[in-house]
C-alpha cells in the first residue's frame, strides 16, 4: 500500500493487526467512531473484546460493561491505601477475587481489549483493568500484555464519580479522566484523530462547535447563539423538535405533561424479557406508554435491510391497538413498527475458531421508542437530529453544551430555550492540555513500522520469559498439595522442586533478554550476534527443562496413570508439560524470526499465532457428534434457520444478531459435526484454504492477507474449524491449532 495515501482507517488496521501498541482514536462528533469500531471487528484476526463504562454504552456498541467483564467494585479503588477513606485499593482489590473458568480463560487468551466510550472512564477503573490483567495474565508488562484500543471523543460526557468519590480520587490523580491512570505513564497510546465530520457540512457551524470544542468562542460565535435564544418558540407538532435538557427530571416531566395533554387512554406495552439483563441498561422502558400522537424516537437502527430508520430518528405515533404501533415520519411515509431484540452478550474462548464467541445470555424484546418530546443530553451522545429545541442553561458537566449542539445537523435545526453564557461554555482544563499532547505528539504514520518491528522483539523476549509458567504453577499448586498426606505424597515430592527451577530459570532469561535487548536498541551492524545467542539459549532451555522438567513430569504422569491418581493432579502435571513443551517449540522458533527481522524484510505475519493445545477426551467420552444438546437455545436456533436453506445474512436480519455473531455459529455446527463444510464452501475454497493453513508460522491475519480480499475470515475460521473436526474424529492425542 502507497504509505503516503494510507488512510486514518486503514491505519488504524494496521496498528492494530500489526502491531502492539495501545492506540487511542479520537474525533469531533460525527466524524465516523462508531463506524471503524465496527470495522475493525470485522477485520482482525486477533482475539478481541468491547467494552464501555455505561450499561448503554455497552449496549451500543454491541459489548459487555468493564465492571462486569472484570468483576469491578461499583465505588471508587484507590492507588494506596488511605484509612480516611471508605473506599478499596488496588491492594485489596483482589482480596477474595475470584472468577470463573471461561471469564479466567477470556482473559488469558485476551488479545485486544476495546473500550468505547472512553470519556467515561475514570482513570482509577483503568488502573484497576490493568491491575487485574497483570495478575490473571501474570505478565509483568502494562495490561497483562494485552493491547487496549480506546475510543472516544474526551470533549464530550465526563467519568461519573460522586462528590465523595471525586475529592478521594483528587488526592491521587489530577483528574479522574482516564488519561490520568497512572498505567498510561508506562502505556501511552499512539493518537489517531479522525477529522471528516460526516454529520454536518456548513462552514458556520462547524467553526462554532470547533471554537465551542476548544474552549475558543468569540464574539461572533457568542452573537451567533444569542440569535438562537427564541424562549418563546412553539414548534408546530408536525416540525418533529425534541428537546435536549441536562437533566432526566425534566426530560420526564416534559415527556409526560406532553403525553397526558392527548386524548384518551395510553397503551402499555411491556416488554418481553429472558436470561440474565441488566435493568438499569435498558434502552426503553420495559412498560412502554403510548397515545396516537405520540411524538416518538426511535432507539435502534433498523435491523431489516431496508434501512427504514434510524437511532434517532422522529415520527409521530398514527396508530395503535394492544399489539402493533405505526409510526409516520416527517416525509409522509408511515411504518407499522416490528419489536426489537437487545441480547445481553458474554464472550467465551472458541478454539476451534480461534477467537471469541459472543454468547447470549439474556434477551430484552420491545418495540424500539420512547417518547421524544425531550430527552437528556446525555442519552442524546451518539444520535443525529434534524431540529432540536437546546435547554442547556443548567448544563452541570463541561462538554454538555458541545454535545447537545453537534446532535443537530444544521445551525438552521438549532433553537436555545435558555441562554447559553461563558460560564455554560466550558471544557475541563485538562482535557484540554491533554488535547494539545495529541496535537503535537508525533503522527502516527511515521511509527508504525517500527512499531512492528518492536512487536516482534517484543514477542521474542516474551517467548524465553518463563512468569506464565510460574503462575500456572502458583495458582494450581494448592489443589495439588491438598493430596499430600495420602498415598499419592509421593508424587508430589517433584511437584514441591518445580517452583524453586522454574525461579532459577526465569531469572537466568531475565539476564538474557537484558543481553538481547542490547543487541536490538544497539548499533544496527551488530544485531546479527543476536542470531547465535538465540540459538544457544533455545539449546539452553531446552536441555535444563527436557532434562529437568518435561520428562520428569513425563514419568510421572505415567505412574499416576497407572495408580488412576485424582484428576487435580494429573491435569497439573499434564497441563505444565504441554504449556512447557509448546514455549520450547516457539524458543527453537526465535532465531529464524530474529534473522528475518534485522534483515529489513517485511515483519507481516512474521509473529507465529499462540499455539492452541486441545487435550482430547478418549473415544468413548465423545459427545454424540450430531446431537444438538450441548448447543445453546441461540444456537439451535440458528441451525434451524440454516437447515431451512437461509442465508446467514438472512438467518442475522430474521434472529436480529449481527452476521459476525451468526458466522461463529456455523463455525461451531462445523466442528461439532453438526454441518458439512461443503455446505459452507466450495470444495476449491476449503483446499485453497488449507493449503495455506499448512503454513503453521503464520498467523491468520497473514494468511488472510495472501489470500486476498476474496476469501473472508469466516472462510479461514470455517475451514480451521474443520480440520479441528477431522483431527477429533481421529481421537489423536491432541490437536495443534496455529
Amino acid at each position: 500500500m502507497n504509505q503516503g495515501r494510507r488512510t486514518k482507517q486503514e491505519l488504524v488496521i494496521s496498528f492494530i493487526n500489526e502491531t502492539q501498541k495501545h492506540l487511542f482514536i479520537t474525533g469531533k462528533a460525527g466524524t465516523g467512531k462508531t463506524t471503524l469500531l465496527r470495522e475493525i471487528r470485522q477485520n482482525t484476526g486477533k482475539k478481541i473484546v468491547v467494552a464501555a463504562p455505561t450499561g448503554v454504552a455497552a449496549i451500543n456498541a454491541d459489548g459487555v460493561t468493564l465492571h462486569s467483564l472484570f468483576k469491578l467494585p461499583t465505588e471508587a479503588i484507590l492507588p494506596v491505601m488511605d484509612k480516611n477513606l471508605p473506599f478499596k485499593t488496588i491492594g485489596t482489590l483482589l482480596d477474595g477475587f475470584i472468577l470463573s473458568a471461561d471469564k479466567e480463560k477470556l482473559l488469558l487468551e485476551l488479545e485486544i481489549l476495546i473500550i468505547d466510550e472512553v470519556s467515561m472512564l475514570r482513570a482509577d477503573i483503568l488502573d484497576a483493568i490493568d491491575h487485574i490483567l497483570r495478575y490473571i495474565r501474570g505478565v509483568p508488562e502494562p495490561f497483562g500484555g494485552v493491547q487496549m484500543v480506546y475510543f472516544g471523543d474526551l470533549y464530550q460526557l465526563p467519568p461519573v464519580a460522586s462528590f465523595e468519590e471525586e475529592a478521594g480520587l483528587l488526592k491521587y490523580y489530577r483528574s479522574p479522566f482516564f488519561f490520568e491512570a497512572r498505567v498510561m505513564a508506562e502505556a501511552e497510546p499512539v493518537f489517531i484523530e479522525l477529522t471528516q465530520v460526516f454529520r454536518q457540512s456548513d462552514p458556520l457551524f462547524l467553526k462554532l462547535l470547533n471554537n465551542i470544542r476548544n474552549n475558543t468562542p468569540d464574539e461572533g460565535d457568542f452573537h451567533l447563539l444569542e440569535r438562537k435564544y427564541l424562549p418563546d418558540f412553539r414548534p408546530a407538532a408536525e416540525e418533529h423538535y425534541v428537546r435536549l435538557t441536562s437533566h432526566r427530571k425534566i426530560a420526564d416531566q416534559i415527556n409526560m405533561a406532553e403525553l397526558e395533554k392527548l386524548p384518551g387512554a395510553s397503551t402499555v406495552f411491556k416488554a418481553a424479557v429472558t436470561g440474565l439483563i441488566d435493568i438499569k441498561s435498558l434502552p426503553v422502558e420495559q412498560e412502554l406508554a403510548l397515545k396516537q400522537g405520540a411524538q416518538v424516537m426511535f432507539v435502534k437502527n433498523d435491523s431489516g435491510g431496508f434501512r427504514r430508520y434510524f437511532n434517532g430518528k422522529i415520527g409521530v405515533v398514527t396508530s395503535l391497538s394492544a399489539t402493533s404501533v405505526e409510526v409516520t415520519f416527517p416525509d409522509g411515509n408511515s411504518l407499522e413498527v416490528v419489536q426489537e431484540r437487545w441480547q445481553f452478550i458474554q464472550y467465551q474462548p472458541n478454539e476451534a475458531a480461534g477467537q471469541f464467541n459472543e454468547v447470549n445470555i439474556g434477551e430484552f424484546v420491545q418495540y424500539p421508542l420512547r417518547l421524544a418530546w425531550a430527552i437528556t443530553i446525555h442519552k442524546s451522545q451518539g444520535l443525529t437530529f434534524d431540529r432540536a429545541i437546546i435547554d442547556a442553561g443548567r448544563a452541570f458537566a463541561p462538554g454538555q453544551v458541545y454535545v447537545a449542539l453537534s446532535r443537530v445537523r444544521t445551525l438552521d435545526g438549532v433553537v436555545l430555550y435558555t441562554p447559553i453564557s461563558k460560564e455554560n461554555l466550558f471544557s475541563n482544563p485538562k482535557v484540554v492540555e491533554f488535547a494539545h499532547r495529541i496535537e503535537t505528539a508525533s503522527p502516527p504514520e511515521s511509527l508504525l513500522e517500527q512499531a512492528k518491528e518492536d512487536a516482534v522483539f517484543q514477542y521474542i523476549c516474551n517467548t524465553f520469559r518463563l512468569y506464565g509458567l510460574l503462575i500456572y504453577v502458583q495458582r494450581l499448586q494448592p489443589e495439588v498439595d491438598k493430596f499430600r498426606f495420602g498415598i499419592y505424597h509421593h508424587h508430589l515430592k517433584f511437584a514441591t522442586e518445580i517452583r524453586p527451577l522454574l525461579e532459577r530459570l526465569d531469572k537466568v532469561a531475565e539476564t538474557f533478554i537484558r543481553t538481547l535487548e542490547g543487541f536490538w536498541r544497539g548499533v544496527p551492524a551488530q544485531r546479527t550476534g543476536g542470531t547465535k545467542r538465540l540459538a544457544d539459549a533455545a539449546t539452553y532451555f531446552s536441555e535444563e527443562l527436557n532434562s529437568k522438567l518435561v520428562v520428569p513430569l513425563k514419568q510421572e504422569l505415567a505412574g499416576m496413570l497407572m495408580k488412576r491418581a485424582p484428576k487435580e493432579i494429573i491435569q497439573f502435571y499434564s497441563g505444565l508439560e504441554k504449556a512447557c513443551s509448546s514455549q520450547l517449540r516457539s524458543m527453537n522458533k526465535c532465531a529464524a524470526i530474529w534473522q528475518t527481522l534485522i534483515s529489513g524484510a517485511d515483519t507481516t505475519g512474521l509473529i507465529p499465532k499462540r499455539e492452541i493445545e486441545t487435550a482430547l477426551p478418549k473415544k468413548e467420552n465423545l459427545v454424540n457428534r450430531t446431537s444438538t444438546a450441548t448447543l445453546t437455545q441461540a444456537q439451535k436456533a440458528t441451525l434451524k434457520l440454516f437447515r431451512e436453506g437461509r442465508t446467514l445474512e438472512e438467518i442475522a436480519q430474521s434472529r436480529n444478531l449481527s452476521l459476525q455473531a451468526v458466522e461463529q455459529h456455523i463455525t461451531i455446527f462445523i466442528e461439532t459435526g453438526h454441518i458439512s463444510i461443503d455446505e459452507v464452501l466450495l470444495p476449491e475454497t476449503t483446499t485453497l484454504i488449507q493449503e495455506k493453513l499448512n503454513n503453521r508460522q503464520a498467523g491468520i491475519h497473514h494468511i488472510k492477507k495472501e489470500l486476498g480480499d476474496g476469501i473472508s475470515y469466516f472462510q479461514i475460521r470455517a475451514v480451521i474449524a474443520y480440520i479441528q473436526s477431522n483431527t477429533e474424529q481421529k481421537g489423536s492425542g491432541s490437536a495443534t491449532l496455529f
